[in-house]
């Protein structure tokens, strides 16, 4: 999963009615003693969980990007970190598009746009907006006023970009997960 990246940790932000992806991540004794009776043992490497630590957790009321990153103040600490949105998805047949982001992190020691890596100086920004008129938390409004205390980069991604919250897109995307 991640660790192409130096990814350690993952922290998953969901709300309460998507269990299933907590589910995805989680060790299936049950369906490895089913395969293990049914002789089919060799299917079993095809269930390993990634190997890095996932944790989770549950946002109470869908309040925005900038709300689900908010939530993971205590989980980072004062170390830099990066944001996954899970309808984007990046096709590159170079560097992934996290690890691109993180090199040039690497490089500055500042946050990173394009997809995300923030400094948690974010954290900061993120208590000191207002909801906006949609009751949301918006990250661009926390991002504006990081801005105004330190330069971010942006880095333009080597790679198709797929929205699969778009229909044709995810279509397309699947097409080509079909051939690989």
């Amino acid at each position: 999963m991640g660790n192409h990246a130096g990814i350690e940790q993952v922290l998953i932000v969901t709300s309460n009615s998507k269990s299933s992806i907590l589910d995805y991540f989680d060790q299936s004794i049950h369906l490895e003693n089913y395969l293990k009776r049914k002789n089919k043992e060799y299917l079993i490497k095809h269930l390993e969980l990634p190997k890095i630590d996932i944790c989770y957790i549950r946002q109470p009321y869908a309040k925005g990007l900038g709300d689900a990153i908010r939530l993971g103040k205590v989980f980072v600490g004062n170390d830099p970190f990066g944001i996954l949105l899970p309808d984007d998805f990046v096709i590159s047949d170079q560097t992934f598009a996290l690890k691109q982001l993180i090199d040039v992190y690497q490089e500055t020691k500042r946050s990173v746009i394009g997809r995300y890596i923030f400094t948690p100086e974010i954290f900061q920004c993120l208590e000191n907006i207002k909801e906006g008129v949609d009751e949301e938390i918006h990250l661009t409004d926390a991002i504006n006023g990081l801005l105004k205390e330190q330069t971010i980069n942006g880095k333009i991604i080597s790679g198709e970009r797929y929205d699969i919250g778009n229909l044709e897109e995810y279509i397309e995307l699947m097409k080509i997960m079909s051939k690989i």
